[in-house]
């Protein structure tokens, strides 16, 4: 009988030791996992960071180029365009995107280009009326005279 308590207390012992060691690197794989997420978060601030003063800095020094600099905002946190530069002598609009030296162009920002490059784009006027009978309505426009 006593040996039978006996084997029944080693094996509960064993099984005890096997959950135990599985626990402790489950914990030591988590906490690696959790350590190499946080050092991404800190560099992903870093480099929005970095971004965002490449960005002012640029901004800075084109002001005296253009007659107009416009700023955008979006929703988005990466947007594919950061400001328009529009020169009423040379009557020229550019689209810039700054970028810290060596980063790559992403996915949106060639294809923005692209839109660009290739003239599809437009000017519209929207005509917005609120708070009595919201409506948001695309305004049609007479054609340009020439030379103005």
């Amino acid at each position: 009988m006593i040996e039978i308590l006996i084997l029944i207390l080693l094996i509960i012992v064993a099984i005890m030791g096997i959950l135990i060691f599985r626990l402790y690197r489950q914990k030591k794989t988590m906490l690696v996992a959790l350590s190499k997420k946080q050092t991404q978060a800190t560099q992903l601030g870093k480099n929005i960071a970095l971004g965002d003063i490449h960005q002012l800095l640029g901004e800075f020094a084109i002001l005296s180029e253009y007659d107009e600099v416009i700023t955008l905002s979006t929703t988005g946190r990466q947007a594919s365009l950061d400001i328009m530069g529009i020169n009423w002598d040379e009557m020229k609009a550019d689209f810039i995107e700054f970028k810290k030296k060596g980063a790559r162009i992403t996915t949106n920002e060639n294809m923005f280009r692209r839109i660009i490059e290739n003239k599809n784009v437009q000017w519209l006027v929207i005509d917005v009326e609120i708070p009595n009978g919201y409506s948001i309505d695309k305004r049609k426009l007479l054609p340009l005279k020439n030379g103005t």
